[in-house]
């Protein structure tokens, strides 16, 4: 009984360290949050019980060797990026975070590894979304977060200085605890896909149905033209998945016609998503990292080479795109290696854990 409690103590404490990413706190000048707290934890309990393993004779299932190769070679073209940006140090927070997040991943991954952990997992993160909505539309409505004299106070320079409304033309973006109306967008897909699959697959409760229900509407709200293309996707999916026995041709017109209303909806709400200038600057940063790709086309021009002068951020908005402009041929295979090696292990487990088999599958395709 006390390793079911610690089981779902911990995976409560990871969801809610999602839904609040926003308050980051200086402690002993470290920028401290749930998430992290949880996160170190958990990444100190993969090393312990991997060097365990590895003591008694454990031996890797190629699936989890894939991932692990390909892992030390990302953190090995990041480390040389950032050993290069010594000038430009503001450029390197990013990186640090990233390789943060990539060991936080494993970890996580490493962690659930029974079919119990994977549903308490799922449940637990889309019930502590419950949390983030609260804040998402308390700052929606009055313009400030919950507490937020809290990081006024004992929050770090990065909290401090961020806003926590994103507006648009005189339009308030629901942004929820990530800063970003896009991540938040990108979040509220993933509740309202997962609370849609325990619906189907575990229990027919009605907190997932009005879990979906608040998702999709409030992922209206937050503007994010990824997040609405992602629904389309995630609908799509649904139907080639669960509706087999529709024919082609209404699978295709009812999927249209979800999509042309979920746009209509959005575009006459905020406009945002004919918004052309918002279109121009996407592909200004599309032309500085294709340039960067086609000078380095093997090996990429790093992070510097994908720097777009006018914004300072190197990015190019579209995920590939900027491996390509950073890292070239040879850095963006690593990275897909490491991206799609999951769908290996989900492959390789479906007849031990078909839910997180399933899962896994959906989300990679789906992203």
């Amino acid at each position: 009984m006390l390793k079911l409690d610690l089981e779902k103590s911990t995976l409560w404490l990871l969801a809610l360290g999602f839904t609040l990413y926003v308050y980051r706190l200086d402690v002993a000048h470290v920028n401290l949050s749930v998430l992290r707290i949880v996160g170190v934890t958990l990444i100190v309990r993969c090393i312990l019980v991997a060097a365990m393993r590895a003591f008694s004779g454990w031996a890797l299932r190629w699936p989890a060797l894939l991932l692990f190769v390909s892992t030390f070679f990302v953190f090995a073209l990041n480390l040389l990026d950032y050993a290069q940006l010594a000038p430009m140090p503001a450029l390197r927070t990013p990186i640090s975070a990233h390789l943060f997040n990539i060991v936080l991943f494993i970890s996580i991954f490493a962690y659930i590894d029974t079919e119990r952990k994977f549903i308490l997992s799922l449940e637990t993160y889309v019930r502590a979304s419950v949390i983030a909505l609260f804040i998402g539309y308390y700052a929606y409505f009055l313009g400030d977060i919950p507490f937020s004299f809290l990081l006024h106070k004992f929050g770090s320079a990065f909290a401090r200085n961020l806003n926590y409304l994103n507006v648009n033309d005189g339009v308030v973006r629901l942004t929820g605890p990530f800063y970003d109306p896009n991540f938040y967008g990108i979040y509220l897909l993933s509740v309202a896909v997962i609370s849609a699959w325990l619906y189907r697959h575990c229990e027919r409760s009605r907190l997932y149905l009005v879990l979906i229900a608040a998702s999709v509407f409030s992922l209206l709200l937050t503007g994010s033209r990824t997040a609405l293309m992602g629904l389309g996707v995630a609908y799509l999916c649904y139907i080639g998945l669960e509706s087999k026995n529709k024919s082609l041709h209404m699978k295709v017109l009812y999927v249209s016609g979800l999509i042309a209303i979920v746009i209509f909806i959005t575009g006459v709400s905020s406009g945002r998503f004919f918004d052309m200038d918002s279109v121009t600057d996407r592909l200004r940063f599309y032309e500085t990292a294709w340039r960067a790709f086609s000078n380095h086309v093997f090996f990429g021009g790093g992070t510097v080479a994908v720097l777009e002068q006018e914004s300072g951020i190197s990015t190019a908005h579209m995920v590939y795109l900027s491996l390509l402009g950073k890292y070239g041929l040879f850095g963006t295979a690593i990275y897909m290696v490491f991206i799609f090696s999951p769908l290996a292990y989900a492959h390789k487990a479906r007849g031990i854990m078909p839910a997180r088999s399933f899962l896994t599958t959906f989300s990679q395709r789906s992203g």
